[in-house]
Parts: structure tokens; sequence; C-alpha cells
């Protein structure tokens, strides 16, 4: 998919401290694909996590309001993004300048 485009063939991707880690492209995809897609159209905030860029991503809850779920922080290559460390501890999340939810 181009949506994949972005990502180096041996890009990897984790979520500490989950176990969960996927090698390569193709893999992180088909864990992402069902993810994102439930979120449907999810605004981010573009920010940097220790000097790399980082996205916050705020998917709607049943209530209808678009929360902070997550903070990919992203390694960078000229090929592509080749790794993405998924942060999902609010606790954490809290020490970014970020909202917690985004005004309607």
């Amino acid at each position: 998919s181009s949506d994949l485009a972005v990502l180096t063939e041996d890009a990897q991707f984790e979520m500490p401290p989950f176990l969960t880690w996927f090698d390569g492209g193709a893999r992180i995809g088909a864990f992402l694909g069902p993810h994102m897609r439930r979120f449907g159209n999810t605004p981010v905030i573009r920010t940097s996590a220790n000097g790399q860029p980082a996205v916050a991503l705020y998917p709607a809850t049943g209530d209808g309001a678009h929360r902070l779920h997550a903070l990919h922080v992203l390694s960078l290559s000229p090929a592509g993004v080749t790794r993405i460390v998924s942060f999902q501890s609010l606790e954490l999340l809290g020490a970014f300048d970020l909202p917690h939810v985004l005004p309607t």
C-alpha cells in the first residue's frame, strides 16, 4: 500500500513496555492497518521527543471526543522511516506539552 511506502523494508515497530515488536514494513502494516482503519480519520499533532520527530495520535472515543492515545517517535533515514516506538502510557505522555483532549 502507498501508506506503507514511507517505511523502509527493514523498519521496526515497538510499543514499550509491551513485548509487541514487528520487523519489516509489511508486518508493521499488517499490524497497524486494522487499528488505524478502526480509528478512522485521526487527528495528529506533530512534535518531537529526544530530538526525533514524533506524532501524537488522537482517535475519537465513544463520546466523540478526540483523546490522546499514543505518541509515535520516528527514526528517519534518507530511505524513509526506519523505526517507530509507540508510547501509550498517559503518565509518560504527561511529560509532553500535549493536550489530553482536542478542542471540538
